[in-house]
Protein backbone atom coordinates (compact mmCIF):
# COMPACT_ATOMS: atom_id res chain seq x y z
CA UNK A 1 0.00 0.00 0.00
CA UNK A 2 2.86 2.38 0.83
CA UNK A 3 4.38 1.78 -2.61
CA UNK A 4 1.05 2.65 -4.28
CA UNK A 5 0.82 5.88 -2.29
CA UNK A 6 4.43 6.74 -3.19
CA UNK A 7 3.74 6.08 -6.86
CA UNK A 8 0.62 8.23 -6.67
CA UNK A 9 2.62 11.10 -5.15
CA UNK A 10 5.27 10.72 -7.86
CA UNK A 11 2.58 10.96 -10.56
CA UNK A 12 1.03 14.02 -8.93
CA UNK A 13 4.45 15.67 -8.53
CA UNK A 14 5.22 14.94 -12.19
CA UNK A 15 1.86 16.34 -13.34
CA UNK A 16 2.33 19.44 -11.17
CA UNK A 17 5.80 19.94 -12.61
CA UNK A 18 4.46 19.64 -16.17
CA UNK A 19 1.63 22.07 -15.43
CA UNK A 20 4.06 24.56 -13.93
CA UNK A 21 6.32 24.25 -16.98
CA UNK A 22 3.37 24.91 -19.29
CA UNK A 23 2.37 27.98 -17.27
CA UNK A 24 5.95 29.29 -17.35
CA UNK A 25 6.10 28.78 -21.12
CA UNK A 26 2.83 30.69 -21.51
CA UNK A 27 4.14 33.50 -19.34
CA UNK A 28 7.30 33.75 -21.45
CA UNK A 29 5.17 34.14 -24.59
CA UNK A 30 2.98 36.78 -22.93
CA UNK A 31 6.05 38.66 -21.69
CA UNK A 32 7.66 38.57 -25.13
CA UNK A 33 4.52 39.81 -26.87
CA UNK A 34 3.97 42.57 -24.28
CA UNK A 35 7.56 43.73 -24.69
CA UNK A 36 7.11 43.84 -28.46
CA UNK A 37 3.83 45.74 -28.17
CA UNK A 38 5.44 48.23 -25.79
CA UNK A 39 8.27 48.69 -28.28
CA UNK A 40 5.78 49.10 -31.11
CA UNK A 41 3.77 51.68 -29.19
CA UNK A 42 6.87 53.66 -28.28
CA UNK A 43 7.75 54.08 -31.98
CA UNK A 44 4.42 55.79 -32.67
CA UNK A 45 3.69 59.50 -32.54
CA UNK A 46 1.76 60.54 -29.42
CA UNK A 47 -1.57 60.94 -31.25
CA UNK A 48 -1.39 57.41 -32.65
CA UNK A 49 -0.43 56.06 -29.23
CA UNK A 50 -3.51 57.72 -27.71
CA UNK A 51 -5.75 56.24 -30.39
CA UNK A 52 -4.38 52.69 -29.96
CA UNK A 53 -4.55 52.91 -26.17
CA UNK A 54 -8.09 54.31 -26.19
CA UNK A 55 -9.42 51.83 -28.73
CA UNK A 56 -7.67 48.64 -27.62
CA UNK A 57 -6.61 49.06 -24.00
CA UNK A 58 -9.55 51.11 -22.75
CA UNK A 59 -12.10 49.60 -25.18
CA UNK A 60 -13.43 53.02 -26.12
CA UNK A 61 -15.92 53.33 -28.95
CA UNK A 62 -14.80 55.25 -32.01
CA UNK A 63 -16.77 58.23 -30.73
CA UNK A 64 -14.95 58.27 -27.40
CA UNK A 65 -11.63 57.57 -29.11
CA UNK A 66 -12.09 60.50 -31.46
CA UNK A 67 -13.07 62.74 -28.54
CA UNK A 68 -9.96 61.71 -26.61
CA UNK A 69 -7.73 62.34 -29.63
CA UNK A 70 -9.64 65.51 -30.60
CA UNK A 71 -9.93 64.28 -34.17
CA UNK A 72 -12.74 63.02 -36.37
CA UNK A 73 -13.63 59.34 -36.33
CA UNK A 74 -12.38 59.03 -39.91
CA UNK A 75 -9.02 60.56 -39.01
CA UNK A 76 -8.75 58.26 -36.00
CA UNK A 77 -9.50 55.17 -38.09
CA UNK A 78 -6.88 56.18 -40.66
CA UNK A 79 -4.28 56.90 -37.97
CA UNK A 80 -5.11 53.61 -36.26
CA UNK A 81 -4.55 51.67 -39.47
CA UNK A 82 -1.25 53.50 -40.09
CA UNK A 83 -0.19 52.90 -36.48
CA UNK A 84 -0.89 49.17 -36.67
CA UNK A 85 0.99 48.88 -39.96
CA UNK A 86 3.96 50.63 -38.38
CA UNK A 87 3.75 48.52 -35.22
CA UNK A 88 3.64 45.31 -37.27
CA UNK A 89 6.93 46.23 -38.91
CA UNK A 90 8.53 46.93 -35.53
CA UNK A 91 7.06 44.15 -33.41
CA UNK A 92 7.29 41.19 -35.78
CA UNK A 93 5.10 39.09 -33.53
CA UNK A 94 4.97 35.50 -34.76
CA UNK A 95 1.58 34.10 -35.71
CA UNK A 96 2.01 31.25 -33.21
CA UNK A 97 2.62 33.75 -30.39
CA UNK A 98 -0.38 35.81 -31.46
CA UNK A 99 -2.68 32.78 -31.50
CA UNK A 100 -1.32 31.58 -28.13
CA UNK A 101 -2.06 34.98 -26.57
CA UNK A 102 -5.59 34.92 -28.03
CA UNK A 103 -6.16 31.44 -26.59
CA UNK A 104 -4.94 32.54 -23.17
CA UNK A 105 -7.09 35.65 -23.19
CA UNK A 106 -10.20 33.80 -24.34
CA UNK A 107 -9.64 31.04 -21.76
CA UNK A 108 -9.12 28.35 -24.39
CA UNK A 109 -5.38 27.86 -23.68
Amino acid sequence: MTKIVDNYHDIIDHEDHEAIQEILADLRVVDLVLDKITCGLSCLPETQQKIIEAKYFKNYTWGLTSDAARLSEGQCKLLKRQAIERMLKVTRIKWSDYTKINELISGEG
